[in-house]
């Protein structure tokens, strides 16, 4: 416990006596790093399409889970100098079901731009650069997973490489507040 004088307004000294208790509200931790989980799935670039030297109009591969993962996202890259469709956008699926769409990873549409192309039936195709991340955390399970990547449209060319899910475990958390009682007299 401890006391303290100090003045107040005026010539009124008032005492504090104060005391402080630490209170744990929560405390999860964990002992060591936190270290984030990559698991790569395919490095390589890859073409899908129906112009000659295309894979055709899908991949997939099967890849390894080794443990539930949280805050699991599946990433990869778009590449230049082919780019997939705008408007019927490659699919995305982990064991048959889709994360989500790549739509909302294209840059804006800006047909003055070199990399934005006007097809004839007037969709576009981004032939520059971009990187998808989808959360995958549910569709996940440990052991064997599959990957699948789709055209959107039989006529789309494009190139995509660096596929992986990245997990990063929340941060361990935790709190302590120190709660001050204190109380005074006048003198």
């Amino acid at each position: 416990m401890s006391s303290i004088t100090r003045p107040l307004v005026g010539s009124t000294l008032v005492k504090f006596r104060c005391f402080s208790v630490a209170v744990g509200i929560a405390a999860m931790f964990s002992v060591g790093r936190v270290e984030a989980i990559v698991i790569d799935i395919e490095q390589s670039i890859h073409h899908l399409g129906d112009d000659a030297g295309s894979e055709g109009p899908f991949f997939e591969k099967s890849f390894t889970v080794p443990t539930l993962l949280q805050n699991a996202f599946l990433e990869f890259d778009f590449r230049l100098p082919t780019g997939p469709n705008l408007e019927s956008p490659p699919e995305v699926f982990i064991n048959g079901v889709s994360p989500g769409s790549t739509q909302p990873f294209f840059p804006p549409l800006d047909t003055g731009s070199p990399l934005w192309q006007t097809n004839p039936d007037n969709s576009h195709d981004y032939n520059g650069g971009f990187h998808v991340s989808l959360p995958v955390s549910l569709l996940l399970n440990v052991g064997t997973n599959t990957f699948r990547l789709e055209n959107g449209r039989p006529d789309d060319d494009f190139l995509f490489h660096q596929v992986i899910i990245s997990s990063v475990p929340e941060p361990s958390t935790l709190v302590l507040s120190l709660v001050g009682i204190c109380w005074f007299r006048r003198r």
